[in-house]
C-alpha cells in the first residue's frame, strides 16, 4: 500500500524523513522546493539514503546547476530520467531513484551543496512530500487487553 508523508523542512542538510522502529518502505518519490541563497557559484542537490547499521547506501547527486537566489522544484522518483543542465529559476527538475527497500530506522536526507559537494547552509528546503510503499508495521496491542470477547465472557 502506498502512502504520502509530509517531510521535514530546513536549510542546508535536512533529514526529511526517518522510518520508525517498526516501519520499512520503498521510497517511490520525493518532491521538494529549494530556494537558493545569494551565495555565488553553483547550487546543487544531493539525496542520501542511509541505514543505521550500514551507513549511506545511495548518494544521488542532481547534476543540474542552479545559481544564487533561485527557486526550483525537484522530483526524484522511480522510473524518471535525470538531466544535466544550467537551471533558470522556477524550473521543475526530475531525477531517478533506485528501487530500494528501506529498513526500520533508515533516513532520507536532502542536502544543498556546491558543485564541489560542500554544504550550502543558507539554501532552504521546503514543501517536502514523500510517496512511500510498504505497510508500516503497527505495534501489537498490550497483552493484558483482550482482543475480543466471547458472548457471556467478562473482561479480565
Amino acid at each position: 500500500m502506498s502512502r504520502q508523508v509530509a517531510g521535514q523542512e530546513g536549510a542546508g542538510s535536512v533529514v526529511v524523513y526517518q522510518l520508525g522502529p517498526a516501519e520499512s518502505a520503498t521510497l517511490e518519490s520525493i518532491h521538494f522546493t529549494v530556494e537558493t541563497d545569494a551565495t555565488a557559484g553553483v547550487h546543487q542537490i544531493r539525496l542520501l539514503l542511509e541505514i543505521p547499521t550500514v551507513g549511506t547506501i545511495a548518494r544521488l547527486d542532481d547534476l543540474n546547476e542552479a545559481g544564487p537566489s533561485q527557486t526550483n522544484f525537484y522530483t526524484y522518483a522511480l522510473g524518471l530520467a535525470g538531466s544535466a543542465c544550467t537551471l533558470p529559476s522556477g524550473l521543475a527538475v526530475t531525477d531517478a531513484l533506485p528501487a530500494t527497500q528501506l529498513p526500520p530506522g533508515a533516513t532520507i536526507t536532502v542536502e544543498a551543496i556546491t558543485g564541489a559537494g560542500v554544504e550550502i547552509a543558507g539554501d532552504q528546503i521546503s514543501a517536502v512530500l514523500l510517496q512511500l510503499s510498504g505497510a508500516a508495521v503497527q505495534a501489537a496491542p498490550p497483552e493484558d487487553l483482550p482482543l475480543f470477547l466471547l458472548p457471556g465472557s467478562a473482561a479480565a
